[in-house]
This record gives C-alpha cells, sequence and structure tokens, in this order.
C-alpha cells in the first residue's frame, strides 16, 4: 500500500473517531462520536453493539420508557439477568430529562440519540432533550432492585424516580 493510498483511507475515517481512538489509546477515554443522522439511524436499525465482549442481538429485552414534567412511565422497569436489554426512551415532556442508575456505572453500555452514538465502560446518565428520544443497551449480570432518578435539579425531588428490577 503506497502512503497516498494510506492517507486516503485515514482521511475516510471522521475526525472525531480518530480523536477517540487517540485518547483511549492514551488515557483509557470512552469512545464518543457524534455521528450523522443516518448512520446513528442505521445503528439503531441493526440493534447490534459491543457488550461485555460480544453482541447484543436484535432478540434483546427492549423496554419502552417515557419521560415527562416529573414522571418516568413505567417506574418500575423490569428485566431479566443474564439477557440483553435496550431501554428506550422518549421524553413527552417540555424540560429535559435524565436517566441515571447507580447500577449502570460498572456495565458496559451502548448509548445513542438522533446525533450520537457512544460505547461506554459504565453510564454514568442518559439524558432526553424534549421530544427527543435515546436508547441504552446493556448487559445487566447482577439480581436485585436498583433505584434510578432524573439528576436535574429538583426533578427527584419532584418524584421523578424509579426501579430498575433485574430477576
Amino acid at each position: 500500500m503506497s502512503d497516498g493510498s494510506r492517507g486516503r483511507a485515514r482521511r475516510a475515517l471522521p475526525r472525531c473517531w480518530r480523536r477517540a481512538a487517540l485518547a483511549a489509546l492514551v488515557a483509557g477515554a470512552p469512545f464518543w462520536c457524534p455521528v450523522p443522522p443516518s448512520t446513528a439511524a442505521a445503528a439503531s436499525a441493526r440493534s447490534v453493539a459491543s457488550v461485555a465482549g460480544g453482541t447484543l442481538p436484535a432478540s434483546a429485552q427492549t423496554v419502552r420508557v417515557e419521560t415527562a414534567e416529573f414522571v418516568f412511565r413505567p417506574a418500575v422497569i423490569a428485566v431479566s439477568a443474564g439477557r440483553p436489554v435496550r431501554l428506550v426512551f422518549a421524553n413527552r415532556g417540555r424540560l429535559a430529562h435524565q436517566f441515571q442508575a447507580d447500577y449502570l456505572r460498572a456495565l458496559p453500555a451502548r448509548i445513542w440519540d438522533d446525533a450520537t452514538l457512544a460505547e461506554v465502560q459504565g453510564v454514568t446518565l442518559v439524558r432526553v432533550e424534549p421530544a427527543g428520544t435515546a436508547s441504552i443497551e446493556f448487559y445487566p449480570r447482577r439480581r436485585g432492585r436498583f433505584v434510578f432518578a432524573c439528576t436535574i435539579e429538583g426533578h427527584r425531588e419532584a418524584g421523578m424516580r424509579g426501579v430498575l428490577e433485574v430477576k
């Protein structure tokens, strides 16, 4: 391969991917790269993610979660341990909302919305803008009941919280 062809191949990758790869190599940073909407839609449609050393099949447990002013619907999200999970958030409210569950901080996951795709080692929170959607995929292993909440100031206190139940 000539130097010219290597240069063309390098330019074919989005700049943010090159930066993310370099950051991950140097500092162990998570991969975070804005992607064009068509790419995000394709990734969503494929429903395949690199999670816990494998791929997330299309048969994953899918739970749709609506957010609105100071409520998650459903407030109890029940999933099975040992099976991949896809949570799909839809914000029906007029304010942005966040989903935070300490349980997810130690799990590899994939998060995406209309413009961004991220594969991370541990999730701090998922933010959903008004009228927006976001998804997270992960592989739960530990059983139990784990509290989640919206961590935007005043939302948790107004009752925007629930339980992730891993059976």
